[in-house]
């Protein structure tokens, strides 16, 4: 796999970004000794950032018949936050 390319500038509304972050983890029938949260990757454009959370949506769409703008995507509460960074284009 490539490595991933992220851009030196600080991210703003609307860049296409990557978001790794700590998230919880739901085991069943494990040893709950050797379970930790794990490290997730998500891509999209960013919504929104602010001193406690970012929302990226990786969706926007329509419904027929309506003009509301929808999207699908995540809000990442800061403090989970590992990397956050602007993806280059090319």
């Amino acid at each position: 796999m490539a490595a991933t390319r992220l851009a030196s500038k600080p991210v703003r509304p609307g860049d296409l970004v990557l978001v790794k972050y700590r998230d919880h983890l739901l085991f069943r029938h494990s040893d709950a000794s050797k379970q930790t949260p794990r490290v997730l990757t998500a891509v999209g454009r960013l919504t929104c950032e602010n001193e406690d959370f970012v929302t990226i949506a990786w969706e926007d769409y329509t419904d027929p018949g309506e003009s509301l703008v929808k999207s699908t995507g995540l809000c990442i509460i800061r403090s989970t936050i590992v990397e956050l960074g602007r993806l280059l284009d090319g």
